[in-house]
């Protein structure tokens, strides 16, 4: 049962996601990954817990992945 302790913000759980990015020499897709296992947090739940500001963050990797190796995929936020 999760208790006011395990609730985190928008804001929170950004800041702990490009924490977790760099101290971990990772992307932020990968932290994201990560966090969400290692926490039992459902992917598609994501979308609505990071900022706008880490959303736009997201999908500028993904253009500068996309111009160096060509156009893949596309993020679902």
């Amino acid at each position: 049962m999760a208790t006011n302790d395990d609730v985190l913000t928008k804001s929170e759980f950004s800041e702990k996601i490009e924490r977790y990015a760099v101290f971990n020499n990772v992307t932020l897709t990968q932290s994201i990954m990560d966090f969400c296992e290692s926490y039992d947090i459902d992917f598609s739940d994501v979308p609505k817990m990071i900022t706008e500001d880490l959303k736009e963050k997201i999908a500028l990797c993904s253009n500068v992945y996309s111009s160096v190796y060509g156009d893949r995929n596309t993020l679902p936020i």
